[in-house]
């Protein structure tokens, strides 16, 4: 649980998932003027991901904080103290985000059915991340 809320990040570090209210105005008019889904960059992102896991920076393998359509906001992690490789993949927050919510078409995927949206997601993290897995499980 605790990384499923890191990675949102600024947003939860600021404390914007603290309560229903708070996390109401995320969605509401604060978007005209400030989208935290976004406007904070990428190192306020980071820094806020590493400091609610308590992780250092050589233990951050990869991130992208930009989410796009069919493009989720994710974090690699090594977490020591688990013995864990950890993905950590941000739901819903932005606009962006709600466009892969909404092709929800049901699809073939591995031995049943998936909702598209996710599945085209899914397979461009696998993607991402293939690269990267194999050396992080040797030195693990």
């Amino acid at each position: 649980v605790l990384y499923a809320r890191a990675a949102y990040g600024f947003v939860a570090r600021m404390g914007y998932f603290d309560s229903l209210a708070s996390g109401a105005r995320i969605f509401s008019l604060q978007k005209a003027y400030f989208d935290l889904a976004d406007h904070p960059d990428v190192a306020s992102h980071r820094r806020s991901f590493l400091d609610m896991m308590q992780l250092r920076p050589e233990d951050l393998i990869c991130d992208m904080w930009m989410a796009g359509a069919m493009c989720p906001v994710v974090a690699m992690a090594r977490d020591h103290d688990m013995q864990w490789l950890v993905v950590a993949i941000r739901g819903t927050l932005s606009f962006k985000d709600i466009l892969t919510d909404m092709a929800c078409k049901s699809v073939p995927f591995l031995e049943g059915q998936a909702h598209e949206g996710f599945v085209v997601a899914t397979e461009r993290l696998v993607k991402e991340l293939r690269a990267k897995l194999p050396d992080e499980v040797a030195r693990y």
